[in-house]
């Protein structure tokens, strides 16, 4: 019986072991990236929403903005949380 030999992901130009170091290296430092851009689209959003209570005469030009930055923050959200599934599903089976 031979041992089982991890499965293969595409890495840029090159195939690594999915248990690859490189690999979850990558996925961290991309959820940190995603994090920042989080807070920013966050402060985006909080910013138009205290700019409307300032000045709700523009109301109507503030919450096409403010919708877009939060359907933003929703979309990084998605990708953080995809990646970290990701992430734990590596720990519990590192050889996927």
């Amino acid at each position: 019986k031979q041992p089982k030999q991890p499965k293969q992901v595409e890495h840029g130009a090159l195939i690594l072991p999915v248990n690859d170091p490189c690999i979850r290296d990558e996925l961290d430092q991309l959820v940190k990236t995603y994090q920042v851009d989080l807070l920013s689209s966050i402060g985006e959003s909080e910013e138009y929403l205290r700019l409307h209570q300032t000045y709700p005469q523009l109301k109507a030009k503030l919450e096409p903005h403010y919708l877009k930055s939060r359907d933003v923050s929703s979309k990084i959200l998605g990708k953080i949380r995809a990646i970290e599934s990701v992430l734990a599903g590596m720990l519990k089976d590192p050889v996927l």
